[in-house]
């Protein structure tokens, strides 16, 4: 949550570009401190798909930061909680992990969540998104 208010004050003043460098830029910081106590040997294959995985994730943070260019952090917050629903499918799908019980009572709760948001801003009457504008 902290991270999406932050990403919806910063958008307003910095250009995505930025934003998402710096987040990458703090990211990598970050995992490069922690992997010195579990470094292994990277071959040629696993630096493509790293470079493609950091490709994926900065282009997806990108489109995030635009997204809070465009709408209210109450709006986007409840899609934000897809990425918990998708992870667990993800989970299942490739690595036959089968979520328990409470991970379907988790999912459940996110999703009546996202359901009540929805139609909690729509009795509010919040004004509609704005066209999204070319640059």
């Amino acid at each position: 949550a902290i991270y999406m208010l932050l990403t919806r004050k910063i958008s307003g003043s910095a250009p995505a570009m930025v934003t998402t460098f710096y987040t990458s830029l703090m990211g990598a910081i970050i995992m490069s401190v922690a992997v010195v106590f579990v470094w292994q040997p990277v071959t040629a294959p696993q630096w493509g798909l790293f470079l493609l995985l950091a490709t994926i994730a900065n282009l997806g943070h990108y489109l995030i930061v635009r997204s809070y260019d465009h709408a209210e952090a109450s709006l986007l917050a409840p899609l934000a909680y897809t990425e918990i629903i998708m992870a667990t499918f993800a989970g299942w799908y490739f690595f036959g992990d089968f979520p328990d019980g409470w991970t379907f009572v988790g999912v459940g709760i996110l999703i009546a969540c996202a359901i009540y948001i929805s139609f909690r801003e729509r009795v509010r009457n919040i004004e509609p998104v704005r066209e999204f504008e070319q640059p």
